[in-house]
């Protein structure tokens, strides 16, 4: 079988989750790192910046998480890509929160969690680009 696993490189940016009222469709400031609003009908999650979301009142928040970016675009007809990886962090503890867009996935990590996420990956085959 042949090895799908995308390379991985790590963004720069700090980043947080913050829960907020369903409906709610906070402006995000343009800049760089991923930004994400998902509302479900009972909740918004918004993923962003730790900088960009300063102001923003919430119902919870998390923060500070580091972004590995899958390198892509990865083919819509593969399987398990980010099972793997999420197995390979979950064997070590290490929790993560997923966001997909049409081309990538992007897996976030608790910073402080981020050297070991690294170093799992890096023993489990993976090619990473850059350290976080």
């Amino acid at each position: 079988m042949k090895n799908l696993d995308p390379a991985l490189s790590w963004l720069p940016d700090l980043h947080a989750m913050i829960r907020m009222d369903a409906g709610a469709r906070p402006a995000l400031p343009d800049g760089s790192g991923i930004r994400a609003v998902l509302d479900d009908g009972e909740e918004t999650t918004v993923v962003a910046p730790v900088r960009a979301v300063a102001g923003l009142p919430t119902g919870g928040r998390s923060e500070p998480w580091r972004v590995l970016r899958l390198d892509g675009p990865l083919p819509h007809d593969a399987v398990g890509i980010l099972a793997r990886m999420a197995t390979v962090l979950a064997n070590e503890g290490v929790p993560i929160f997923s966001l997909s867009t049409f081309g990538t996935d992007y897996v976030l990590v608790p910073s402080d969690r981020a050297g070991e996420a690294h170093h799992c990956l890096l023993e489990a085959g993976y090619a990473i680009h850059n350290v976080p």
